[in-house]
């Protein structure tokens, strides 16, 4: 698991994420990538590293939140959700309060609930 931190893993999966909003990145990369995230995110070993980075949880949290109200595959949205729901631990109540979750995820809810369209998520 050092690999994926010591190689930035974390950073570019939520980079490609970003870039798939404006370029187009192929279903099966954006699906791969984002449950590696989640596994990663998932691993002891990365939660104890993250446990002692606050300003990189926060950055994770804030990035996922704000990919959650954007059109994407439900796959990608799973998995974001998935990787997410890693981080909502009582180590991370900080971290949380700080990108103000509960607020956030309630929009998410309303967000969805507005705009599923069977396989995606979207503005129609």
């Amino acid at each position: 698991m050092a690999a994926y931190m010591d190689n930035d893993l974390i950073n570019w999966v939520l980079k490609l994420v970003k870039t798939s909003f404006t370029i187009k990145i192929h279903m099966f990369c954006q699906d791969f990538a984002t449950a590696m995230f989640a596994n990663i995110i998932h691993s002891k070993w990365c939660q104890v590293v993250l446990a002692n980075k606050s300003e990189q949880v926060i950055y994770i949290m804030d990035s996922i939140l704000k990919f959650i109200l954007q059109e994407m595959e439900v796959s990608v949205l799973m998995h974001l959700l998935i990787a997410l729901s890693y981080l909502c631990k009582p180590k991370f109540k900080k971290e949380m309060e700080e990108v103000n979750i509960k607020k956030r995820v309630n929009e998410f809810i309303q967000f969805y609930d507005n705009n599923f369209n069977g396989g995606t998520i979207s503005f129609i």
